[in-house]
């Protein structure tokens, strides 16, 4: 506890967290792909409106035209896969909509369009057809809407099918979330497979470069310099980077990382993090046998703002792992990469028993963290393991 009494009070630079809006911001970016996955997972959104008016992920029509090209994929993917090209689905209009503004096609001809859609399902049913068990199958792939089937499925087409591949290749990209509502712990697990340099694999799973890969998430994540076990600071609150490494990046290490994850679902729901975990980053480069592994847990949740409220600590679980293995018999060689998180927010307002709102302003932020996890793991994994590997020093 004296530690923490001696630590610097965080001061955040002046308009980090402040920006103006515009085109490509990185807030109206993360506002409208974090709400098209609410949407998603929430199977049209139809709880929003039991949240704190702060913390309201966007309605799924203003996402939608928000989205930026970059992250349409992505939603369009998690769309299609919670049904939102059946006929009797309350995110069918919109999902045919980003469907048609991905293809470049004009969304007002409708005959166009629902040729379009036609195809697109009947793709997926013959992938489900060839991906799992006969006796799961149905002619109306909507039945299988909860299907991890289904979901891989989706993503299969929607990578390899129809829009423009990645620079490397990639497939059977899935996730799966899970949220406990005993425990209010979230849990997203992301796999996927994936053909490319192992090193460059190795670089892109070091928490290290973190910041590089995900810059509107990320405005920190290097390792912080120890003092016979204790982590030291900045005048300006931040930990100190440790400049002493010698382990390049995508190479083993293990140590104290500090991160700092911003993102919101609206123009007043600004949310900050700043974390310390405790980090296992494992490489294997054995003949036949590369492979990597990096374990993670929280020590402390440093302080947090949600919208105007900020406070010591925002979080108690922060836990999880990535892992890079060979998938057996491939040649040449694919990678299975899979990664798992876990999350729980502290109740903001403890004393508040929330009888003035459905869902309090204290734990509403664990009923939105799927959609956030989901998101993270998605472009930590999907979308990263085919980008560029990061270039900073440790």
């Amino acid at each position: 506890m004296a530690e923490e009494r001696r630590r610097p009070r965080y001061t955040p630079p002046t308009g980090r967290l402040t920006e103006a809006p515009g085109d490509n911001a990185p807030s109206e970016r993360r506002a409208a792909l974090l709400s098209a996955y609410y949407h998603a997972y929430d199977r049209g959104g139809a709880a929003r409106m039991l949240l704190p008016a702060q913390l309201r992920p966007l309605r799924l029509e203003d996402a939608v035209r928000a989205i930026h090209e970059d992250d349409r994929r992505l939603a369009l993917a998690k769309l299609v896969a919670a049904g939102g090209l059946e006929n009797r689905h309350g995110l069918y209009p919109l999902t045919s909509k980003l469907l048609a503004i991905v293809h470049g096609i004009n969304a007002a001809n409708e005959e166009t369009l629902t040729e379009l859609v036609r195809t697109t399902r009947d793709t997926v049913a013959g992938e489900l057809t060839r991906s799992i068990p006969k006796e799961f199958t149905r002619s109306n792939v909507g039945v299988l809407l909860d299907s991890r089937g289904y979901s891989t499925a989706v993503h299969n087409v929607l990578s390899n099918s129809f829009l423009d591949g990645p620079a490397c290749s990639q497939k059977n990209a899935d996730t799966d979330v899970d949220f406990d509502v005993n425990t209010l712990v979230s849990t997203v697990t992301t796999t996927i497979e994936v053909q490319r340099d192992f090193a460059d694999l190795a670089k892109i799973m070091d928490p290290r470069g973190w910041r590089e890969l995900g810059p509107d998430y990320f405005a920190h994540s290097y390792k912080a310099k120890e003092v016979n076990g204790t982590v030291q600071y900045k005048d300006d609150g931040n930990p100190e980077p440790d400049v002493s490494t010698t382990a390049p990046i995508g190479t083993d290490w293990s140590g104290v990382l500090f991160e700092q994850c911003e993102w919101n679902w609206n123009d007043l729901s600004l949310s900050r993090f700043r974390n310390l975990l405790r980090i296992t980053f494992e490489v294997d480069h054995t003949q036949d046998a590369e492979r990597l592994h990096l374990g993670y847990s929280l020590i402390q949740c440093l302080d947090s703002m949600v919208g105007y409220d900020e406070q010591d600590g925002g979080l108690d679980v922060d836990s999880g792992f990535a892992e890079v293995i060979a998938v057996p018999g491939s040649a040449p060689v694919w990678w299975k990469v899979k990664a798992q998180k876990n999350l729980r927010f502290t109740d903001r307002t403890p004393g508040n028993v929330g009888l003035e709102v459905p869902v309090d302003l204290g734990i509403a932020l664990n009923f939105l963290a799927p959609a956030m996890l989901g998101v993270f793991l998605d472009r930590s994994v999907s979308l990263a393991v085919c980008q560029p590997p990061p270039t900073g020093v440790p």
